[in-house]
């Protein structure tokens, strides 16, 4: 059964109204691929529905302009069609809803629906309501099957392979053991309707694949409904091509009742009579140049055609693909869907347009465009795009050559912090100096992107009106202390002082000097150290006694500590609890104030600490050179200092003797005056010696 597992994938395809499948009643242990894929059917149409709340049973068509680009079944079963106008609209179904998309005037800062004023001379068209609703069901696929492709933006492929093959693992875990274990009978009952033969039981393991794949199917569009009110269908089979034949069956609702599922003996009886347009990949140009050029309306008439034959008509790649997809043969892979690399916004201008004034007008909508799809796509990825691209079109007249009609110019985006609706547009203007007028075409688009920091705000967030701070309450005082006050959170605001004014003399009613660091004996006798409880008892300020002290004009700093009688309504240190909140200050209070009865009441039971002894200062040497007192340890270093100075006195005096000597030899070789500025030579030996490091500065 592993190995069966290993070699089959579970493929589905969504289109938002029916479900099919395509599964095997052979009882093979070989396991094939399940596609389902889902697509979104009047995708548009549905959008519009759960925003305006119409019911469904309304004709509702999407219009843009005079045309319409989405059409309800609803609408379809009066006659009406996607291509028609308006006009014969009304004719077939005159109580058909009209709504048409969102659009961007001048000055809209995003895409309104507008109803009245709608030209294609002054509003650009918005698909941005649509691209939100198809991210939202996409995140929805993603969260069931993680491995998944986004076709367009109403349709999508999943390969889920893996979770259909754990949930047979989980079911049959007994079986694994077994060396040949029995294949599955598999029950349809109620799976759908079933094209070609009709069954209500199969075997094999690729039959209960697709069977999983089918409940697996109902959760996924239940989630889809019930948090996004969409419908949607499923088409699921081995590969990519039935899965998409299949979701087109059966519509609009058939889900509802059931499900359309084909078995691989039916699937050359449905491509025999199969047109080739409907085939996936057949329906444009190589389609019909197939169908032109073999004659072959149908699948099944390019049977005839051997492999060679079609290899050597449109290549080898081509020819081997239409050989195997004519018999419903795909290998296509289901790559899973990246992020969009560039995001363009453009206007096609008819008629072109002429003067700076309308360039500005249509750059300032395409700008807010994409200034709110690139905030979508920072919010989602937290990225940022390095590069701009804008590209024009000139008119030529009809029969005239195009060539040189077309123009593109790059610049750097600005970076996100500084990004502004009009950064584009600015830049447009800047790269667009000299247009060839008129231009029927503008694009403005951007690439590049990179990640950047998630916290990271435009400017214009930064001016924005924030929330008001609240006022922070300080607690209030005490019943008990009348002297408490809370602090102020700013200090109350102070005349300037000059550098003078902490420099004046203390006035006569200055309190007495702070108590000291240490005490000596000869100012108290009996007091020697103060014990620490006694300190801690007397030396203490409240803060009332604080901001007393500060209040006071006198500018001498032993104010700010200045003691003040004791409040005995006050509680004490030792009885105050966390509910009576007081900032303290320690401090030290004059001798005179300090209670020595209550100190000589503990020095029986506090050893006091003794006076360190005295410690006499380090000797002190003269040095008999130069008469200085040097510390007894610096000595040798400092005379080691005399002698080296001797030595440079010593080198400095024969080094000069030596220029001397030199300059009364060249005066007997050459006795000729020398100039007056001479030639500046080397006066080192070529070997040197100690003395040629102490030379004497040249007087020059």
């Amino acid at each position: 059964m592993d190995e069966a597992l290993k070699n089959s994938r579970v493929i589905l395809h969504v289109d938002l109204v029916r479900c099919c499948y395509v599964y095997s009643n052979a009882s093979r242990r070989t396991l094939t691929f399940l596609w389902p894929v889902y697509k979104q059917d009047a995708f548009y149409c549905q959008v519009e529905h759960v925003r305006l709340g119409i019911p469904k049973d309304v004709p509702l068509c999407v219009q843009q302009w005079s045309g319409l680009i989405a059409v309800n079944y609803a609408a379809r079963a009066k006659g009406i069609k996607r291509h028609c106008n308006v006009a014969e609209a009304l004719v077939k179904c005159p109580e058909v809803k009209f709504v048409h998309v969102a659009t961007y005037a001048d000055g809209d800062d995003t895409a309104q629906y507008h109803t009245e004023g709608i030209t294609y001379q002054t509003h650009k068209v918005s698909l941005d309501p649509y691209r939100r609703a198809s991210e939202k069901i996409m995140a929805i696929f993603e969260r069931f099957c993680p491995k998944y492709q986004r076709a367009s933006i109403d349709e999508a492929f999943l390969d889920m392979t893996e979770l259909i093959n754990s949930r047979i693992l989980s079911l049959y875990a007994a079986s694994e053991d077994e060396e040949d274990p029995e294949d599955p009978v598999v029950d349809w009952e109620g799976a759908g309707v079933l094209v070609g033969e009709q069954v209500r039981t199969s075997t094999g393991w690729r039959d209960l694949q697709l069977r999983l794949a089918a409940d697996l199917s109902s959760e996924i569009r239940a989630a889809v409904f019930a948090e996004l009110h969409y419908t949607c269908s499923t088409g699921i089979a081995h590969n990519k091509t039935l899965a998409k034949l299949c979701s087109g069956m059966n519509k609009p609702d058939k889900q509802v009742r059931g499900r359309t599922y084909l078995v691989l003996a039916e699937v050359l009886p449905l491509m025999r009579e199969l047109p080739m347009a409907n085939i996936r990949n057949l329906g444009g140009k190589l389609g019909a140049e197939v169908e032109a050029a073999l004659g072959v309306p149908n699948a099944g008439d390019l049977w005839h055609f051997s492999l060679e034959a079609l290899q050597a008509k449109f290549g080898e790649g081509t020819g081997t693909w239409l050989y195997n997809i004519c018999r419903g043969i795909c290998h296509d892979e289901v790559n899973e869907t990246s992020i969009p690399k560039s995001m363009m916004a453009c206007k096609a201008l008819r008629p072109g347009i002429t003067q700076f004034t309308q360039l500005n007008h249509w750059l300032g909508i395409l700008s807010t465009e994409l200034y709110t799809r690139l905030m979508n796509d920072h919010k989602t990825h937290a990225r940022w795009p390095r590069t701009l691209t804008l590209h024009t079109k000139t008119a030529v007249a009809r029969g005239a050559s195009a060539v040189g009609s077309e123009r593109s110019k790059r610049a750097d985006l600005p970076p996100f912090h500084g990004f502004t609706r009009d950064s584009v547009r600015d830049r447009c203007l800047t790269l667009l100096q000299n247009p060839r007028w008129p231009l029927d075409r503008i694009a403005v688009g951007v690439s590049s992107f990179e990640t950047i920091e998630s916290g990271i705000q435009p400017i214009s967030s930064f001016f924005t009106k924030g929330p008001v701070v609240p006022s922070i309450s300080t607690p209030s005082p005490s019943k008990n202390d009348p002297g408490r006050q809370p602090l102020p959170l700013h200090p109350p605001p102070t005349a300037p002082k000059t550098i003078e004014s902490f420099f004046r003399p203390a006035p006569e009613n200055a309190p007495a000097p702070l108590f000291p660091a240490s005490i000596h004996t000869d100012t108290a006798a009996d007091v020697t150290q103060l014990p620490t409880e006694a300190s801690s008892l007397v030396g203490r300020a409240s803060v009332s006694q604080v901001k007393a002290a500060k209040s006071n004009n006198n500018p001498n700093i032993a104010a700010f500590f200045s003691s003040a009688p004791r409040d005995s309504s006050a509680p004490s240190p030792e009885t105050r609890t966390l509910s009576e909140p007081l900032l303290e200050v320690p401090v030290k209070l004059p001798i005179s104030e300090v209670p020595l009865d209550n100190i000589r009441a503990q020095r029986s039971s506090q050893p006091i600490a003794p006076i360190p002894e005295f410690q006499p200062l380090p000797e002190m040497l003269a040095c008999d050179q130069c008469g200085a007192s040097i510390l007894a340890s610096s000595l040798p270093e400092h005379q080691d200092w005399h002698t080296a100075l001797a030595l440079h006195d010593t080198f400095r005096a024969e080094n000069t003797s030596s220029l001397a000597n030199r300059a009364n030899t060249a005066k007997r070789k050459h006795p000729i005056a020398q100039p007056t500025k001479p030639r500046k030579t080397s006066t080192a030996p070529a070997s040197r010696s100690a003395s040629a490091f102490f030379k004497p500065k040249s007087p020059n």
